[in-house]
C-alpha cells in the first residue's frame, strides 16, 4: 500500500482482522486511524454505493461518544479496488482490553458506562443508525478517557454478509447477538440495548451469559430466555433485566436505558476512573472523574427523550436522635428521710419515729411502691398519733403509749356494790371474800393480746391495727428483699402469735426499699458466667459484642452501668439495675491486600504485621509482574480471614519469551512450521493463504524478525 494513502501518511499496523486492516496515520493536522476493508468488498458495485452513502451520513454524526469520521474513499492494492475509512484516532484501548486483563466493573462503573454508550446510541437512533453488532471490542476510549462507540454505520453495512450464513458467524459477534439476531428477524436499534446489557454484565459479574460450545449453540441458548441477573449487580439488576428481554418490544429505548440507570445511581457510590490498558494510558493517573465522566448538564430536545435528562436527587431527611441520657441515679435510689438525718446526727441512737405521713402535692407525688423513703415532720407525725396517745420525743427516739385507764375501772366497782345488796346473809361472808379477790385480780392485773400478722400492710395500716391495743408503738426502717416496697411492713418484735401485755414496747420494722447489691468483677468471665452473677443478684446483664485481640471469644472484655458509668466493682446498686457486658468476638478478622508486583521481602513484612503467616510456592511465568515480585497470592485480595492464616505467594521469573522468526519470503504454511517451533500459533488475519507475507501482529502490536514475544502467543498474520 506504500507508506501514503492521499494526505495521509501511514504509520505501523495497529490491528488486522478477516475483515480490515487498521493502521495509524496523521496528516498535517491530527493523528487519525485508517481501516482499510478486505477486498471481498471491492468487487461488489451494489456495496460501493451503499459504502458511500453511509459513510456520508455517519460522518455527520457529532456526539461525544461516537467515533468521529473524517475521510473516507478507495486505494487500488495490486489492482484491487478496496474501501478504506479515515476515523478519529484513539489510544486508550478497548473495552474488550480491560475485561481481557482479568479487570472488573463496579456497579457504578458500569452504570457509567452505560449511561455514556446509551446517550451515544441515542444520538444515532434518533437519525435512522443501529450499530448491529455492538461488543466491548467496538467501545474504545480515546486519550481524555471518554468511551466512543466505534465503526457505527461500518458494522451496519457488514451485517448482511456476516449474517447470511449464521453457522460462519465469528464467535465474538455471536457473544454479543440479540435473540432476533439468532432467530433470523428483523433487526434494529433494541438489538444495540440488548448487545449493551450483556457488555455490562460481562464487566461487573466477569460472566457473559448464554454462551454454548459453538456458534450456532450460542445462539439458541439466548432465544426466548430472560437475561439472568444476580446480586453482584446490586440496584443495576432489574434495570439490565429488562434492557435484556428477550423480546424487543419489551426492551428500554436508549433513551429509557440511561433514565433507568441515572434512577439508580443515588443507590451506588461514586465511581472510581476505569483502569484502561490503552496506549500511553495504562499506568496513568486520571485526574477526579476522569474515565468515568460527570453527570452533564439537563439539556432539552423537542425531537425526542433525551438520556442527558438527570432526574432531581432529593436528599433525604435525617433524623436528629433524642437523647436517652438516664437520670441522676439519686432520683433511682431516693433520699434519706428526716428521721434518717437525724439518726446520722446522734451516732448509736436508734432511729425511732412516728409513722411518714405526707400533705398536699408532696405526698401525692411519692408513689407508694417508690424506693424514695418519705419525710416525716413533727406535724406529721401528730396527726397520725391515735386519740389518746401520748407521744414523748427524746434525743432521736419518740415513744407513743396508745389508750388509757380509769374509766372501766369505776364501773366494775358500782356492778359489785349492787349485787352485794342481794346477797343472802348466810352467803354475805362468802361472796365478799370471793368479791375481795376477784377485785384483787381486776385491780393488779395487766390485759395482753395475741400479736397480729402486720408483714406486707403499710405503715399506717399496721398502725391502725394496734391503736387500740395500749402497747408502746416504735418504728423502724430497713431495706429488705422481703418486702421491697417502700413504707411497707417487713416484720414486728415480737412476731405474729405471741401474746404481748398492754404498756409492753412494740415494733413496727418497715421497708426503706430493697437491699443493695455489690457490684461483681466481671472481667475475664464467660458470657454465660457472668449472666449467672448478675442475674443471681437481681441484676439485669445487657450484652453487646466486639473484636479484641487479647480477650479469648467469649469472654467479658469489659463492663458498665449505663446510667452511672463511674460505678465499678464494690459500688452499690439497688436491684433491677442494667449492667452492660461487651463478649469478645476474638481477634478481628484481617483482609488480605493486594501483593501484586511487590517485592517479596515487603509483602512478607506486610502479611506479618497483620499477623498473616506466609507460605514462598514455586515462582511462575508472569507477563505483567516483574521477575522478583510477586505474581500470584491466593487467597485473593480483599478476601477476610483469621488472625494467623496462612497466605501463599508466587514469586515471578518474569514474562516467558521466545525469539520470534524471520518469515520473509516464507509462504503461510511455512510461516506457520516456523512460528509452531517456538510454541506460537499463527492466525490468517488479513488476505489469503496464497499471498506473499506482508507483516505478523501480536496483540495488536506489530513484530518482527529477532523480537522477544509471549510464549503461545497468537500470531496474526497477513498475506496479500
Amino acid at each position: 500500500m506504500g507508506s501514503t494513502l492521499g494526505k495521509y501518511r501511514i504509520g505501523e499496523l495497529v490491528s488486522s482482522g478477516s475483515s480490515a486492516v487498521v493502521f495509524s496515520a496523521e496528516d498535517d493536522h491530527r493523528e487519525v486511524t485508517v481501516k482499510v476493508l478486505s477486498t471481498d468488498f471491492g468487487s461488489d458495485a451494489e456495496f460501493a454505493a451503499r459504502f458511500d452513502r453511509i459513510m456520508q451520513a455517519t460522518s455527520a454524526l457529532s456526539h461525544p461518544t461516537i467515533q468521529a469520521v473524517f475521510d473516507w474513499g478507495w486505494v487500488d492494492l495490486d489492482g484491487v479496488p478496496h474501501p478504506y475509512v479515515v476515523s478519529e484516532r484513539l489510544i486508550g484501548g478497548s473495552l474488550r482490553d480491560v475485561y481481557d486483563r482479568g479487570r472488573q466493573l463496579s456497579p457504578s462503573q458500569a452504570l457509567a458506562l452505560g449511561l455514556d454508550v446509551s446517550r451515544g446510541l441515542d444520538h444515532a437512533h434518533r437519525r435512522q443508525f443501529f450499530h448491529g453488532e455492538l461488543s466491548p471490542s467496538k467501545l474504545m476510549f480515546g486519550a481524555d478517557r471518554r468511551v466512543r462507540i466505534i465503526d457505527l454505520g461500518i458494522s451496519q453495512l457488514l451485517a448482511d454478509q456476516w449474517w447470511a450464513e449464521p453457522s460462519s458467524l465469528p464467535t465474538h459477534m455471536a457473544r454479543y447477538a440479540s435473540p432476533e439476531q439468532a432467530r433470523g428477524d428483523t433487526v434494529g436499534p433494541p438489538t444495540d440495548i440488548y448487545s449493551l446489557c450483556l457488555c455490562l454484565i460481562e464487566g461487573v459479574t466477569a460472566d457473559l451469559p448464554f454462551i454454548g460450545d459453538s456458534t450456532q449453540s450460542t445462539l439458541q441458548a439466548r432465544i426466548g430466555k430472560l437475561m439472568p441477573v444476580s446480586a453482584d449487580l446490586g440496584p443495576l439488576a432489574a434495570v439490565l433485566e429488562r434492557a435484556g428481554r428477550p423480546e424487543p418490544d419489551e426492551r428500554y429505548s436508549a433513551a429509557q436505558f440511561g433514565r433507568a440507570l441515572m434512577e439508580q445511581a443515588a443507590k451506588l457510590p461514586r465511581p472510581e476512573p476505569i483502569a484502561l490498558v490503552g496506549s500511553g494510558l495504562f499506568d496513568a493517573t486520571p485526574a477526579p472523574g476522569v474515565g468515568v465522566p460527570p453527570v452533564p448538564a439537563v439539556t432539552e430536545s423537542t425531537a425526542a427523550p433525551r438520556v442527558d435528562e438527570e432526574p432531581e436527587v432529593v436528599e433525604p431527611a435525617v433524623e436528629t436522635p433524642v437523647s436517652t441520657a438516664p437520670l441522676d441515679p439519686a432520683f433511682a435510689i431516693g433520699s434519706e428521710s428526716a428521721a434518717q438525718s437525724a439518726a446520722h446526727e446522734a451516732p448509736g441512737d436508734e432511729t425511732v419515729f412516728a409513722p411518714p405521713a405526707g400533705d398536699g402535692a408532696a405526698a401525692d407525688s411519692v408513689p407508694e411502691d417508690s424506693a424514695q423513703a418519705r419525710p416525716a415532720s413533727p406535724e406529721a407525725s401528730a396527726a397520725e398519733i391515735p386519740v389518746g396517745a401520748t407521744a414523748v420525743r427524746s434525743g432521736a427516739a419518740t415513744t407513743i403509749t396508745a389508750g388509757g385507764d380509769g374509766g372501766d375501772d369505776d364501773d366494775a366497782g358500782s356492778l359489785r356494790s349492787r349485787w352485794l345488796t342481794r346477797i343472802v346473809v348466810p352467803l354475805a361472808l362468802i361472796v365478799a371474800l370471793v368479791g375481795l379477790g376477784l377485785l384483787a385480780v381486776r385491780l393488779f392485773s395487766t390485759p395482753s393480746y395475741e400479736v397480729p400478722d402486720l408483714a406486707g400492710l403499710t405503715t399506717t395500716e399496721a398502725l391502725a391495727e394496734v391503736d387500740d391495743l395500749g402497747w408502746v408503738l416504735e418504728l423502724a426502717i430497713e431495706r429488705s428483699d422481703l418486702e421491697p416496697r417502700p413504707d411497707h411492713v417487713v416484720r414486728t418484735v415480737p412476731g405474729p402469735g405471741q401474746r404481748l401485755s398492754r404498756g409492753e414496747p412494740f415494733l413496727i420494722v418497715a421497708s426503706e426499699g430493697p437491699e443493695f447489691r455489690d457490684l461483681p468483677v466481671l472481667t475475664g468471665l464467660s458470657e454465660a458466667e457472668a449472666v449467672s452473677t448478675l442475674e443471681g443478684l437481681a441484676l439485669v446483664p445487657e450484652l453487646d459484642e466486639a473484636f479484641d485481640e487479647d480477650t479469648p471469644l467469649g469472654e467479658v472484655i469489659r463492663w458498665s452501668v449505663p446510667t452511672d458509668p463511674e460505678l465499678g466493682a464494690g459500688d452499690q446498686v439497688l436491684p433491677g439495675t442494667e449492667v452492660l457486658l461487651v463478649i469478645s468476638l476474638g481477634p478481628a478478622p484481617r483482609t488480605v491486600p493486594d501483593l501484586f508486583a511487590s517485592p517479596e521481602a515487603a509483602a512478607v513484612e506486610q502479611l506479618e504485621s497483620l499477623a498473616l503467616a506466609v507460605e514462598i510456592t514455586d515462582p511462575v511465568f508472569s507477563d505483567e509482574a516483574p521477575a522478583g515480585t510477586i505474581a500470584t497470592q491466593a487467597p485473593p485480595p480483599g478476601t477476610e480471614v483469621a488472625r494467623g492464616s496462612v497466605i501463599q505467594l508466587a514469586i515471578s521469573k518474569g514474562p516467558d519469551l521466545v525469539i520470534f522468526p524471520d518469515l520473509s519470503g516464507t509462504t503461510f504454511e511455512e510461516a506457520q512450521q516456523l512460528l509452531a517451533e517456538r510454541d506460537l500459533e499463527a492466525v490468517l488475519e488479513f488476505g489469503t493463504s496464497s499471498g506473499r507475507f506482508l507483516s505478523a501482529s501480536v496483540g495488536g502490536s506489530a513484530v518482527s524478525a529477532g523480537d522477544a514475544v509471549p510464549r503461545f502467543s497468537r500470531v496474526g498474520l497477513v498475506f496479500l
